[in-house]
């Protein structure tokens, strides 16, 4: 995936949810205007508005963004991801893997039957992610009421002073996710796999996570001394927060006691081994170090359960691109063909022929962590649209066209697919090179 791929990703996946029923498209130049998409192309936008008598025609290079209306109940994460070879990313689930094909269901179209050759990785075994706080949503919620109050979905700070909150336990693996907001400067420390709801030195088990004068801190507290050890720090560029905001995401995983600190969904900041193991208090603690109130906010704060295997599907390497190749869950990897499987089957297994033995091997489904096929070096299309999907799909697009309720993408790979229109969460515009001559 190229950077700026990369970067037109973490656009799409971090603009903000609306709640009016209309869709909002954001042009160039900062004006807005809602009305009903109909029809999108290479060339031109076509709105649909009671502001005017006939479809406005709106030049694609004059539009930003569109934003669609939030569907009405959320959809559940998928337990699949099938990635195509120009980078595209379908969340799904697995039906079966054929010859030629697998078939995949979505919960916004019909069983989709996808060409091997055009698949870079079928990723597998993905669990919910689900949630276990999503707040704040009331003060009496959040000890330390003096420090900070609660306002719009987030913990305002008054001045110097903590705010603490407990789920319970938590036994498994999770992401804490939350917004941070600035007036002038950072100076705030946050403390979880927390016993206590007091900051500062004392003998626990514990993190605390320090965001002070534009540096990014991880301690490790231990029960045995009042001393923190550092498990990692990384400067902040002021220059990269314009708007005095970002967005941070603690990933703890207890099985391989392993840290990773994300920013704005996509950069990892910090990536950490605590070789004394994850601490097993639940309490989450927000303090701040600045005297003047409102200085800073936090929220929303999402806080949600999570399998650390779909953070380890990307660092897999594939080995020979000449072969299929199974990865497991525990990393190792097998090459050769994959002959087959029945997701849905008793047998549920994926059947694949190695070189080193001269019968096929029958690797469990729940034993399997990522399939790589063999795939082609065909062009990929210079498709002008980015759609944003359900649970972080992406897909490229030359033309969308919406009729009652139904989408209807031409899509550089697959050729047409209709998909339910509630599905589409955000449509960009991406930047196309020149033509060669």
């Amino acid at each position: 995936m190229t950077p700026k791929f990369s970067s037109l990703t973490s656009a799409l996946m971090g603009l903000v949810a609306i709640t009016a029923s209309a869709d909002q498209i954001l042009l160039t130049d900062g004006s807005r205007l809602t009305g009903e998409v109909v029809t999108l192309d290479r060339e031109q936008l076509s709105l649909r508005t009671p502001l005017a008598q006939e479809d406005l025609g709106l030049k694609l290079e004059g539009v930003r963004e569109v934003n669609f209306p939030p569907p009405p109940e959320e959809w559940a994460d998928q337990s699949a991801r099938v990635v195509l070879i120009n980078g595209d990313v379908f969340p799904c689930e697995l039906k079966a893997i054929g010859d030629e094909t697998i078939t995949v269901n979505t919960a916004y179209s019909s069983p989709l039957d996808v060409p091997r050759r055009l698949i870079r990785s079928l990723q597998v075994g993905l669990q919910p992610r689900r949630i276990l706080y999503d707040g704040p949503q009331a003060g009496e919620e959040w000890s330390g009421p003096s420090a900070w109050r609660v306002e719009n979905g987030a913990l305002i700070s008054l001045g110097r002073g903590p705010s603490a909150f407990d789920p319970g336990s938590i036994s498994s693996s999770f992401s804490l996710q939350f917004q941070l907001k600035w007036a002038r400067t950072t100076n705030l420390e946050v403390y979880f796999c927390s016993a206590s709801e007091s900051p500062g030195p004392q003998k626990e088990d514990r993190y605390r996570l320090q965001i002070r004068n534009h540096r990014l801190r991880l301690d490790r507290q231990s029960s045995r001394q009042n001393t923190f050890d550092t498990l990692g720090e990384v400067p902040l560029n002021p220059a990269d927060f314009p708007q005095s905001t970002f967005q941070l995401e603690i990933r703890v995983d207890r099985d391989r006691h392993h840290l990773k600190i994300q920013l704005d969904d996509a950069e990892v900041l910090l990536d950490a081994v605590d070789r004394q193991g994850i601490p097993e208090g639940s309490k989450i603690v927000f303090n701040s170090l600045i005297n003047e109130p409102e200085a800073m906010s936090v929220g929303p704060i999402l806080l949600r359960a999570w399998n650390p295997i779909r953070d380890r599907h990307p660092n897999e390497e594939r080995g020979d691109p000449t072969v299929d190749a199974l990865i497991d869950i525990d990393g190792q990897r097998f090459g050769g063909k994959i002959l087959g499987s029945q997701a849905d089957s008793p047998s549920n297994s994926v059947e694949i022929q190695t070189d080193f033995s001269p019968s096929p091997l029958h690797v469990p489904m729940d034993r399997v962590s990522t399939l790589f096929f063999c795939h082609s070096d065909e062009a990929t299309g210079r498709s002008p649209l980015l759609i944003g999907l359900p649970d972080t799909g992406l897909i490229s697009a030359e033309s969308c066209h919406f009729e009652n309720q139904q989408a209807r993408i031409l899509h550089p790979l697959l050729g047409e697919l209709t998909f339910r229109r509630e599905a589409l969460r955000a449509l960009a515009r991406r930047q196309l090179p020149p033509e060669e001559p």
